[in-house]
């Protein structure tokens, strides 16, 4: 066996070139309906979904996440009240729970409007949006808006 080289560099005739499909990769997000799991569900802390009912959940949060499934990506983020927020504007309680759960990495987190102030929060991977916390009272973010 002969000695290793190290890796030589790419040349790059154009550095000014930005590859192609940032916005097509965009776009098929966006197409793609609307999914989720429950498998990152935190059970604890003061969005646990310990707090949530068996009645509140057969009857308003999965029926309602099932109609969200017919809904595209791009139909569903925005016109139906749920959207993309920066955890630095995330309660103090919900930067700490998030810190207690290791995911302190985590920058944004999706609010999913079920009601009109309750919510259910979750990371979105990809096309995925994996439900981390049920939030009755709209409390993770409060709005300064009257009755959301």
């Amino acid at each position: 066996m002969g000695q290793k080289r190290p890796r030589q560099g790419v040349f790059v005739n154009d550095p000014a070139k930005v590859p192609r499909g940032g916005g097509a990769l965009i776009a098929a997000i966006a197409s793609k309906n609307f999914c989720w799991r429950f498998n990152d569900l935190d059970w604890g802390g003061p969005f646990g979904w310990i707090n949530v009912s068996a009645d509140e959940l057969s009857r308003t949060i999965i029926p309602k996440l099932h109609d969200f499934e017919s809904m595209t990506w791009a139909e569903f983020d925005g016109p139906s009240g749920s959207h993309s927020i920066s955890v630095d504007d995330l309660c103090q309680e919900a930067k700490a729970r998030l810190s207690e759960l290791k995911m302190d990495h985590v920058e944004t987190l999706f609010s999913v409007r079920i009601t009109g102030i309750r919510r259910l929060w979750g990371v979105k991977d990809v096309a995925i949006l994996r439900v981390l916390w049920w939030d009755p009272d709209h409390l993770v973010c409060p709005s300064l808006k009257k009755n959301t």
